[in-house]
């Protein structure tokens, strides 16, 4: 469904990945990341950056995080109902998260929306409204996707608020930004099975 909706959209105003989403997985789970992408805790803990978004990247961002989440919590099947395995398909893992959603009973939903808020915040508490820029040179960077994607599921483990690991979580995820595997899992091909294991494990080792 989503390939020929791909080739339909190649004539008039072409609509991205996302927006293709957005309209052939309505229910639950786009209501979902719309609520997550309005909310305070996002707008907070992404500087704002995002507010002015006409093109759902800031749905996108949610979307592969909870992707990522779902997925490596053993949650995601396959359409014979086994563990679903990445294979680099970042469309598929992408399309297969909002069917999941979209069946899930509301209380579940509820509590993922919770969770994702929580992450949110704390990433805002722990690290400011720039968490999520690659740091150093003189201009402010973009929000970087895969440092928004590893941080706030590094930040699923981190207690909250808690003045007294607020510098030691900094240090950690400071640590991981600047080691030369994270950065060379953000580089090309950024969306291998190895380079995505690889970055997911460095922010749940946090």
């Amino acid at each position: 469904m989503f390939d020929i909706f791909e080739r339909v959209n190649r004539t008039g105003t072409k609509l991205n990945q996302q927006e293709m989403r957005n309209a052939l997985y309505q229910g639950s789970a786009t209501l979902l990341l719309n609520n997550l992408a309005e909310s305070e805790e996002f707008e907070l803990a992404t500087g704002k950056a995002l507010k002015s978004d006409t093109r759902m990247r800031g749905k996108y961002f949610l979307n592969r995080f909870l992707a990522f989440y779902l997925y490596f919590d053993g949650k995601l099947q396959n359409l014979e109902g086994n563990a679903y395995k990445y294979r680099g398909d970042i469309d598929e893992l992408l399309g297969l998260t909002l069917d999941y959603i979209n069946a899930l009973p509301q209380e579940e939903i509820d509590k993922l929306e919770r969770m994702t808020k929580d992450a949110l915040e704390k990433s805002y508490y722990y690290l400011g409204g720039d968490a999520f820029r690659k740091q150093g040179g003189e201009k402010k960077t973009p929000i970087n996707m895969n440092i928004f994607e590893a941080i706030v599921y590094a930040m699923t483990f981190v207690p909250s608020a808690d003045s007294k690991i607020k510098k030691s979580v900094e240090q950690y995820i400071q640590q991981m930004l600047e080691s030369n595997n994270f950065l060379e899992s953000i580089g090309n091909h950024r969306d291998g099975v190895k380079k995505v294991t690889e970055r997911f494990k460095m922010a749940g080792e946090i």
